[in-house]
C-alpha cells in the first residue's frame, strides 16, 4: 500500500464522518469509510479510486463489523 496512513471512520459518508475523511483524503491517507449510506460510498470509493475503500454496515451488527476485519 503506497499511503502510510490507513483510516476507518464509522458514519464517513456524511456529516463530521465525511468532514473527517475528507481531511484524511486531503491528506493523502488510505481511508476505509464504514457506513449504511451504500449509494454515497460507492460515489467516494470511485471518485478517489485508490484512496478510498467503502464498506456498507450498520456497526450495531457485530457480525457485520466481523466480516469486515
Amino acid at each position: 500500500m503506497k499511503n502510510e496512513k490507513v483510516i476507518l471512520i464509522t458514519g464517513g459518508c456524511s456529516g463530521i464522518g465525511l468532514d473527517c475523511a475528507m481531511s484524511y483524503i486531503n491528506d493523502k491517507a488510505f481511508v476505509i469509510l464504514v457506513d449504511m449510506d451504500t449509494s454515497k460510498g460507492m460515489d467516494l470509493e470511485k471518485k478517489y479510486e485508490g484512496q478510498v475503500k467503502y464498506y456498507d454496515c450498520d456497526v450495531s451488527c457485530e457480525d457485520r463489523v466481523k466480516e469486515i476485519f
